[in-house]
């Protein structure tokens, strides 16, 4: 059986806020939702609704342990060299960076109490990542079963 953790609070009140995210993110979303609204309908009472958006069959957390082993695997399949979860973070930050989108903003988007700080930490962009990036797309929507 899968394991599950119970919601946590978020880390601060900057972490409760919107998220900003591209069309196509939405589509994915939107899909992966219909998919959850039919799991809640196959489940029945035993699906609990936590409103969380990645969830066990029965609408539980997944351990973050298990997300990671996911993504693992399927950077893994998708033939990308080895990292971890969180560098989405710093890839998501040079990306933007590297499209022109100024530290403040960036900074706003991680929400970091300092520019400083996200220049220290997020300026690096490799010059095959939105390439490799781009080859996870698919991996994830396999995986989520999207």
């Amino acid at each position: 059986m899968a394991e599950h953790v119970d919601v946590a609070v978020v880390k601060s009140h900057a972490s409760d806020a919107p998220v900003a995210i591209d069309p196509a993110t939405v589509a994915v979303l939107r899909a992966w939702r219909r998919s959850q609204l039919a799991g809640r309908l196959h489940m029945g009472k035993q699906r609990k609704d936590t409103g969380l958006v990645f969830t066990l069959e029965d609408g539980t957390a997944f351990h973050p342990d298990r997300l990671t082993d996911i993504f693992e695997w399927e950077a893994f399949q998708a033939g990308l060299p080895p990292f971890r979860l969180h560098k989405l973070r710093h890839c998501a930050a040079s990306i933007a960076r590297a499209a022109g989108v100024s530290m403040k903003e960036i900074q706003a988007l991680l929400r970091h109490s300092s520019s400083t700080i996200t220049a220290d930490l997020y300026t690096s962009v490799p010059e095959d990542l939105a390439e490799q990036m781009s080859r996870m797309n698919p991996a994830l929507k396999r995986s989520f079963k999207i």
